[in-house]
Order: C-alpha cells, then sequence, then structure tokens
C-alpha cells in the first residue's frame, strides 16, 4: 500500500501547511497520495492513527490534529515539532520554518484581528485570503492543495532569505553620508537592502560577495538622489558599468535581469564618492 496523506475537504491554511510539511520533509511522503474527508472524520472511518501507512493531518483527532485541544495550536506546529526532532534541519532552514508554523498558527487562531489596521486591502494579499479566494472558483480540492503547495514553497523561500539577509545585516558596517544613516551589506539577495531600507537606513550599499558587483539603493521616502554620485562614478569609471534608474533612487552595477562586469572601484572608494557627493 502506497503511503496516503489525509486532510479535510476545502483546505484552510493549516490542513495545507500541514500537507506541505508532510510531503516536503517526512521521510518516504514526498510522493504520498492525497484523500480529503468531511472536517473531524477520518479515512474509512478507521481511528486516526491506526494505519501506519496513512497520516491524518488536521483532522481525525490524531496525533496530527489539534482540534481535541483548548488551547492556542495548529496541526502544523504539531507536525514541525514531531519533525524537529526526526529531520536534520540547518540553521536558516529552522529558522524559516519556526516562522512558517507559527504564522499558520497565528492564522489559525484568527489573531490577524489583532493585526494594524485590519481591514485594509493590504492583507488581501496574504496568502490565507487568496487561498479563500482559489476556493471560490476551484472546486477540486486536489487542485487547490497542488496550488497552496506551490505557494508555501514560495514563502518558505523568501523566509529563508530573511533569515539570511537578517544574518548578514547584523555583519553590515553602518556609515553616515551628511546626516543619513547608510549601511554596506555583503549579501547575494537585494532581500538585505529591503530589510535594511525597512529597518530605517537611508541608503544601502549592497556588494555581492561572489560576483562583487555592487548596487546602491536609496530608500523611497528619502529626500536626496543620486544624481551626483553617478556623475562622480562616471567621470571614474564611465558609464558602461552602472545602470542609473530614472527615478534617482537605484544605482546599479549589474542585476539578476542585467548582468554586469564588476566595478573596478573598492567599496571604501565608493563609500567615501557618497559622503561627498549626496
Amino acid at each position: 500500500m502506497s503511503k496516503i496523506v489525509v486532510t479535510h475537504i476545502r483546505p484552510d491554511l493549516d490542513a495545507c501547511a500541514s500537507v506541505w510539511l508532510v510531503k516536503r520533509f517526512m521521510p518516504n511522503y514526498s510522493e504520498a497520495e492525497l484523500e480529503f474527508v468531511p472536517s473531524g472524520d477520518t479515512r474509512l472511518m478507521e481511528p486516526a492513527d491506526a494505519n501506519p501507512q496513512v497520516l491524518h493531518v488536521d483532522t481525525g483527532m490524531g496525533k496530527f490534529d489539534h482540534h481535541q485541544f483548548r488551547e492556542r495550536l495548529s496541526a502544523a506546529a504539531r507536525i514541525f515539532e514531531y519533525l524537529e526532532k526526526s529531520c536534520r534541519f540547518n540553521k536558516t532552514e529552522l529558522g524559516a520554518l519556526e516562522r512558517l508554523v507559527e504564522l499558520v498558527t497565528m492564522i489559525d487562531n484568527f489573531e490577524e484581528v489583532d493585526f494594524p489596521n485590519p481591514t485594509s486591502d493590504i492583507y488581501e494579499l496574504s496568502i490565507v485570503q487568496i487561498l479563500e479566494g482559489v476556493k471560490l472558483s476551484e472546486k477540486s480540492d486536489h487542485a487547490v492543495m497542488e496550488f497552496m503547495l506551490l505557494a508555501l514553497d514560495g514563502l518558505f523561500g523568501i523566509l529563508k532569505r530573511k533569515v539570511v539577509a537578517e544574518e548578514e545585516l547584523s555583519k553590515a558596517e553602518e556609515f553616515m553620508a551628511k546626516k543619513h544613516r547608510c549601511v554596506f551589506i555583503k549579501s547575494k539577495s537585494k532581500e538585505a537592502s529591503k530589510l535594511a531600507e525597512k529597518s530605517g537606513f537611508r541608503l544601502v550599499l549592497l556588494q555581492d560577495p561572489d560576483r562583487k558587483n555592487i548596487n546602491i539603493r536609496v530608500h523611497p521616502r528619502a529626500k536626496f538622489n543620486l544624481d551626483k554620485v553617478y556623475e562622480a562614478i562616471s567621470k571614474l569609471e564611465g558609464k558602461e558599468k552602472w545602470f542609473y534608474h530614472a527615478s534617482g533612487h537605484l544605482l546599479l552595477n549589474g542585476s539578476n535581469s542585467h548582468p554586469q562586469p564588476a566595478t573596478k572601484l573598492g567599496v571604501q572608494e565608493i563609500i567615501k564618492i557618497i559622503q561627498a557627493n549626496l
């Protein structure tokens, strides 16, 4: 008998995340078949944990359900607790999974009611709201689950990048240009730059540690631009290696969508140019 994962029909975020955790991390379950039952039921009306080839998640009152407990919990949290003991996650994976599961638990306990400005349309962009929208038009539970498995892969990926970005930002070099807080970060991902800007830095100098390309990014609400910085760099190196965005807030020595040879200017040299030309 092949392995089977069972959850409830019209799956919510907790059910989808539980299936995702099982299929992505539980040994020998990546190709498990999916079955759906009415919420609270089990497959063939057997006890949830009776068949070792069948895992019930977020339904059935078994080891991977949580509805039998009157506490802040989720099926995803119970599965993650099991996986922590049986799988070897690296530091980045563990940090990302902890956050993902906490988000699922938060939503499953309707804690978004306490979010700042909870009726704002921005929250309709969340995975949980998009899931509800998909279920309005998609009648197949299997199709809904396949959509969510891909979406959760994406969420896991971005959370891993965020964990790494936080570590990179903690090792970054701060500097001042006029009265503006600036920072130099070594990172392969612009996630570190976005995190720095959200943390209050007005200018971010980002260097790819492998390719050595350097990008300069200015906070979108900053009251200055990079016109003079671009002019100064162009006089030293020409314009071939740099793309200056029309906004005046991006000066890029290559990007993922437009590769360029790395600048020959050193980081400290560019910092001095920035300090002299803002």
